[in-house]
């Protein structure tokens, strides 16, 4: 990052926080005797606003995008040679982490799910080898005039991507690397044998994107209840909810719809 760019991703780490911690330092000194006290507290909550920003404005690190999508690749790898059936299910598993899709039933190589009200065909084409336009084609022809989406674990050939973009119903091309595959239990073939721990998985599933709105209201509930009543039994969860936010929202990076 030049310098300059880099000047300016500190400023917008430093200055919003630097504008917080003042205004936070304002409102405390009102509401405790000490003004230590009120330092303490501003400063902790600015400093929590500044690390949010500060993830925002630097964690995309090439090296570190890189060793990730060979861990990625590896993994992929590692599931194309699983049986059909269960690779269908951990591929899927990997989509609904993404896309939040319910499995309702079953198919012909393919599970049915609901996505945003309609029902979606999923499948899962395991060779490594590029999909080409006769894979899409049979995947067509079994999805049941239901929109679909087909997962890729090899690269995507460009005639294949231009003939699904103009099938109706509209038929999705997704490669698995894409997706989060760690999240779903798929793990690259050395690190197979070691299962995620239970934190692991719990921290997962708490720090989902859809549970960040949850977050900031209850954080927002519990700071009004400490400034009115000076209580430091709502300052604490308060601010804990507030850090679970900005870690949903710094881990999951919006994601686009699945047919747009």
């Amino acid at each position: 990052m030049p310098f300059r760019g880099r000047l300016a991703a500190w400023a917008n780490v430093l200055l919003p926080s630097a504008g917080a911690g003042l205004a936070l330092l304002w409102v405390f000194a009102f509401r405790f005797s000490s003004l230590w006290r009120a330092l303490l507290f501003a400063l902790s909550m600015a400093g929590l606003l500044g690390y949010g920003l500060y993830l925002l404005q630097f964690r995309a690190r090439p090296q570190g995008k890189q060793a990730l999508r060979e861990e990625r690749r590896r993994a992929v790898q590692a599931l194309a040679r699983w049986e059909t059936e269960r690779a269908l299910r951990a591929g899927f598993a990997a989509l609904a982490q993404r896309h939040q899709l319910r499995c309702i039933g079953e198919g012909p190589g393919l599970l049915l799910a609901q996505y945003r009200g309609e029902t979606v065909a999923v499948a899962l084409l395991q060779a490594l080898d590029q999909t080409g336009l006769r894979d899409v084609q049979a995947f067509d022809r079994r999805r049941g005039g239901f929109r679909g989406v087909l997962l890729c674990c090899g690269p995507i050939r460009p005639e294949a991507r231009a003939y699904a973009a103009a099938l109706q119903p509209a038929l999705a091309l997704l490669p698995l690397e894409e997706l989060p595959l760690q999240s779903a239990g798929i793990l690259p073939e050395a690190e197979a044998g070691r299962r995620a721990g239970v934190l692991r998985s719990a921290l997962e599933r708490a720090l989902r994107r859809e549970r960040a709105p949850l977050y900031i209201q209850a954080a927002l509930l519990l700071l009004s209840l400490f400034i009115l009543t000076d209580r430091l039994l709502y300052l604490w969860p308060g601010l804990l909810l507030l850090a679970c936010m900005s870690l949903c929202a710094v881990k999951h990076a919006a994601s686009p719809g699945l047919f747009s």
